[in-house]
């Protein structure tokens, strides 16, 4: 007998302790019946486990797995509970690993090798004895069986049925090993390796089945996309291996702030996508700023050794059922919203704006479409009512920017269809009276690319740009392309607000610097065809001696090009405009137009309807003034506009 203490004298030889009753084919029929109850494998162990310890009259059983790699027992399965100091047992196992499979060779002759263990004290100072049933397959450790039986008692006779557990044990065991080795193997292929989040496969797997999971459970499933903000600029700056570190850090942060049933996935790049199941999109909300703000507060790996950087993330919300039906309706939510959360300033949270079907009548109200500029606006206007479909647009100007009287008129008309709201934009300082008719009506009133912000009467929302600095940020890029040395003309707008706020930016920088000479400045009042005579005019007047033509709006700087293009001078006469309109990017790749200052009108229209939205549908407390931001496109940067 091997390894058997002195003090387990009454335990006897194994096999002289234990005959067989004859009852091993009943014992291997029960053994089969449950390895086939179930394809679970935990659940066999554990039910083998249950009947081993009812049948062989046992205090407890325990299931040992051996890791090689590891060179440790690790416990899988139990019934009841083991007495005495189980990390002796484990210690007493291990210690005798490398001698288990000569002892099983022996066990195949026919002898069962069993190691008994000296009894130990339980509470009640009583022995309990224990055994221990290596599982080995070809010559190599897969698991042990402990058994225990106490107090004051011996194991029982029937012991040696225990040969007919081993071989479905050893295989349950290795299944069990296979298993865990897939399911680790599968895992790994569904997790991104640099942040340790699912990867985007998995991620629409899931978010497929959370949204059918809702559709059963009627419940509610919110969805989060999160893009960091500049994270190019950052690589730029910082470097690409610094980069890996922050995403691996907004990774963790992911991790930390989302529930253990949430799924954060990294959707691709710099942007990550969190799955919230059981979330309304206001409960979506409060984890979607939780992370905004641990991202802004987090301390990122700067240019050297020990410096540290910011950075901050922008991030959409959209819920099933508010938002979508489906999950490709759902996805395009969540995209608008961050769309919308960049676009409005970014390291912010927006939600979808699309929680209606009602029908929204919408006026929106340039001062005269004789601008390509207030078309730019209304294509953004458009692609917003594209986007959610549920607006109802209508679309009326006067002829003339001039023409206060024709303005006033479609606004008291707006009034009488009752629309529910307007966007407005007038050259004149009686638009005053226009905003206190619609107040009066309850209609909300939004001004886009407005210069006077202090009128009488509620405004809902302003949405436009400095136009103080806008005139200073011509005058800038006028310095540097003439060297700070040159002769320039300036062609204005109507006299009104913008028109002044613009001037005073421009000759208030061009004052800085001497070479710079303005010698003449006319009224073009915003129209390109009067803009091209008076420019004629000026070029033929002045001859070689202008070097520059600063327009006040790309419509004016679009007819200087052309008068320039008629006198043969492309590329001697600079001219720069203001507006970022489409026409005139058209023209600065065309090698005509040689700057704009691109204000964005565009996105201006996008911003417009978006807060109409937020007004009408959502409720949502919004931003007095959002201001587009303005900067100079020429050749050089004319592509990425």
């Amino acid at each position: 007998m091997h390894d058997v203490s002195p003090k387990d004298a009454e335990a006897g030889s194994f096999r002289d302790q234990f005959e067989a009753a004859g009852l091993q084919p009943t014992f291997n029929n029960k053994i089969d019946q449950i390895v086939l109850s179930t394809g679970n494998t935990a659940q066999v162990l554990a039910r083998i486990l249950r009947w081993l310890s009812r049948e062989l009259g046992l205090s407890a059983v325990l299931l040992f797995a051996w890791d090689d790699k590891l060179r440790r027992l690790e416990a899988v399965a139990q019934q009841g509970a083991l007495r005495g100091p189980l990390r002796k047992i484990s210690a007493l196992l291990e210690a005798r690993v490398a001698d288990w499979p000569k002892r099983m060779r022996a066990i195949e002759r026919g002898g069962l090798e069993t190691l008994l263990l000296p009894p130990t004290k339980g509470p009640a100072k009583r022995s309990l004895a224990s055994a221990l049933l290596p599982l080995c397959r070809d010559d190599k450790l897969v698991g042990v069986l402990a058994l225990q039986k106490g107090p004051q008692g011996s194991l029982p006779p029937r012991l040696d049925m225990l040969h007919a557990a081993t071989c479905p044990l050893v295989l349950l065991l290795e299944n069990k090993r296979y298993s865990e080795k897939m399911d680790s193997l599968a895992q790994a292929a569904n997790v991104d390796g640099l942040t340790g989040l699912f990867n985007h496969r998995f991620f629409q797997e899931v978010l497929g089945n959370e949204i059918l999971r809702a559709q059963r459970a009627d419940s509610p499933v919110s969805l989060l996309l999160i893009d960091i903000d500049h994270f190019k600029q950052y690589n730029d700056s910082y470097g690409h291996p610094k980069g890996d570190i922050a995403l691996a850090a907004i990774g963790a942060i992911l991790k930390e702030d989302t529930r253990s049933y949430d799924t954060a996935a990294r959707y691709g790049g710099e942007e990550f996508a969190v799955v919230l199941p059981y979330s309304s999109q206001q409960q979506a909300t409060a984890v979607a700023e939780r992370i905004r703000r641990d991202v802004a507060k987090y301390s990122f790996p700067g240019l050297i050794s020990g410096s540290r950087a910011s950075l901050t993330v922008s991030i959409g919300i959209a819920t099933y059922p508010t938002n979508a039906k489906t999950k490709t309706d759902l996805f395009d939510r969540v995209d608008q919203a961050l769309y919308l959360a960049k676009s409005e300033g970014r390291n912010r949270v927006c939600s979808s704006l699309v929680v209606s079907r009602k029908v929204i009548r919408f006026a929106f109200c340039p001062p005269a479409f004789t601008s390509s500029y207030y078309r730019d606006i209304l294509a953004g206007v458009r692609d917003v009512i594209g986007e959610f479909g549920n607006i109802d647009l209508l679309v009326a100007a006067p002829e003339a920017e001039s023409d206060s009287e024709g303005f006033a008129r479609i606004c008291r008309d707006l009034v009488k269809q009752k629309v529910d709201a307007v966007g407005l934009c007038s050259k004149s300082l009686a638009v005053s009276k226009v905003i206190a008719r619609f107040n009066r009506a309850g209609i909300p009133v939004f001004l886009f690319n407005f210069t006077q912000r202090a009128l009488p009467g509620k405004v809902a929302g302003y949405i436009g740009y400095n136009q103080r600095s806008a005139g200073e940020e011509m005058g800038r890029y006028v310095v540097r392309i003439l060297r700070r040395q040159g002769n320039i003309v300036l062609l204005k707008g109507l006299a009104e607000e913008s028109t002044h706020q613009r001037v005073l930016g421009l000759l208030g920088y061009l004052k800085k610097f001497p070479g710079i000479k303005l010698i003449a400045a006319e009224e073009a009042n915003w129209l390109r065809g009067m803009a091209r005579a008076v420019s004629s005019e000026l070029i033929h007047r002045h001859g070689r001696g202008i070097d520059a033509i600063v327009a006040l709006n790309d419509e004016m700087a679009l007819g200087a090009t052309e008068a320039v293009a008629q006198a043969g001078k492309l590329g001697e006469i600079f001219v720069v405009g203001l507006d970022g309109t489409e026409d005139a990017l058209a023209s600065i790749r065309a090698g005509k137009l040689t700057a704009t200052l691109n204000t964005n009108p565009r996105e201006m229209g996008r911003i417009l309807v978006r807060s109409v939205l937020r007004g009408l549908i959502k409720h949502e407390a919004r931003r007095r003034a959002i201001y587009s931001p303005i900067n100079i496109v020429d050749l050089e940067n004319v592509n990425y506009a």
